[in-house]
Parts: structure tokens; C-alpha cells; sequence
């Protein structure tokens, strides 16, 4: 939740500042990600416990600014998924942000095209909760220990290409769409971790480096040429 309003506070500044000089934009991001999962799930298979879906459906902010072929501005996002049988819930969080850089390519006045170089981090987790029911208060002070969580993150690179549609109602329209498709590329591999900062022995050895789709519904415009 922090690191979604420092993006939204980014991107009105962004908005509001670079507007005179080429144009900005901010707004609200849906992210579909999928990511290979295989070691954790083999881990959990052979467990008996339920397997993560691969496939994360996030939420996000995005702003930026154009300075004449220049787009520069930053981005967070978050999601989970989650897994459960009758004894176990088991989730898999993603949240991480990225500083972007990018090219203006204008096709026509009304759409214009992005290749979009990001570095920032991508944090992971995968927590563990028994479905033990419900309990009291002075019990759960003798036995606080019904969920693990297991984090670990990493600097990371994103690469990818967006088609803007600037004016989508019109001229004088300040809502726009933005699709990108790319890729994140996770360059260190830290080792897994408890909350408390214990290290996870063993722990899985997935590579979490994913493919990802954004929609962004942008508010903002840009100054024509």
C-alpha cells in the first residue's frame, strides 16, 4: 500500500509538472504475470499440499512524463495468489516497483508507442497458514504460531513495449489508455527468509524472472507539436 501512494503521488507530480514540456500522465493499472513456479510446486506436491496457480492477476499506479521523444517515470504494482485443501492455505505474493525510461514513437496524433527500459526490485513471498478454525484471544497468546511467511527479493530489469491511445474520447479527451506486454528480468537470486530475518534452508530454486500484460487507464495529455 506504501509503495502505491509514493507511485500516485509520483505521477501527479509528474502530471502536473511536465506539461508544459511534452506532456504527462498517471492512473490505475491491472497487471496479468506468470511466473515458473515448478520447484515449489513439486516441493508442495510431494508434501500433499495444494499447488500455486502460476498465473497472478495485479493492481498498480503508473506515471510519466514526455519531454519531447523522452518518457521518463515510475511505476508499483502487487498481487496474490492463493492455494488451499482442507488443512492448508498457502498464497504467493509479488509487489516491486520500477524507475522507467522510454522513447516516444509517434504514429499518428492520437497514438503513440513506447519502448520502455525499467530497474527497480520485485519482492516475492509465499506464506503458510493451517486452517485451524477459530481461537481465542489468551490462546493465541500461548500459541501465537499459526502462520510462516517466507520473502525474498530481488533488483530487477523490465523491458517492454506499450501502444498509447492519447485521445481515445476525442480532442479534447484527458482519459487514455495505455497496453504494454513485456518481460522482468530478476538479475540476483537472494535466498529465501523468514519475517523475523531466519534464513529457509533448501528453499525453492525457481527461477522468478516473468512475462507480464499491463492495462493502465491513464488521466493527463500531452501538448501537440
Amino acid at each position: 500500500m506504501l509503495r502505491l501512494l509514493v507511485t500516485v503521488i509520483f505521477m501527479a507530480f509528474l502530471s502536473g509538472s511536465a506539461w508544459g514540456a511534452g506532456g504527462g500522465f498517471g492512473g490505475f493499472t491491472v497487471a496479468a504475470m506468470e511466473f515458473n513456479l515448478s520447484s515449489t510446486n513439486d516441493a508442495l506436491e510431494k508434501s500433499n499440499f495444494p499447488q500455486l496457480n502460476e498465473r497472478t492477476i495485479g493492481t498498480g499506479g503508473m506515471g510519466f512524463a514526455l519531454i519531447n521523444r523522452l518518457l521518463i517515470g515510475g511505476e508499483g504494482f502487487g498481487g496474490t495468489v492463493s492455494s488451499e485443501n482442507e488443512s492448508l492455505k498457502i498464497s504467493h505474493s509479488i509487489g516491486g516497483g520500477f524507475f522507467n525510461l522510454g522513447y516516444v514513437i509517434p504514429v499518428k496524433s492520437i497514438i503513440n508507442i513506447y519502448p520502455i527500459f525499467g530497474i527497480g526490485g520485485v519482492g516475492h513471498s509465499i506464506s503458510f497458514r493451517p486452517r485451524l478454525g477459530d481461537i481465542s484471544f489468551a490462546n493465541l497468546l500461548a500459541n501465537p504460531k499459526r502462520t510462516s511467511k517466507m520473502t525474498t527479493g530481488s533488483l530487477s530489469f523490465s523491458f517492454s513495449l506499450g501502444v498509447h491511445l492519447v485521445e481515445l474520447f476525442g480532442s479534447i479527451s484527458l482519459a487514455s489508455i495505455l497496453i504494454r506486454g513485456g518481460y522482468v528480468l530478476e538479475v540476483s537470486k537472494p535466498d529465501w527468509s523468514l519475517d523475523d530475518g531466519s534464513k529457509v534452508f533448501a528453499g525453492p530454486k525457481d527461477n522468478l524472472s516473468y512475462p507480464f500484460i499491463t492495462l493502465t487507464i491513464l488521466f493527463g495529455g500531452q501538448s501537440r507539436d
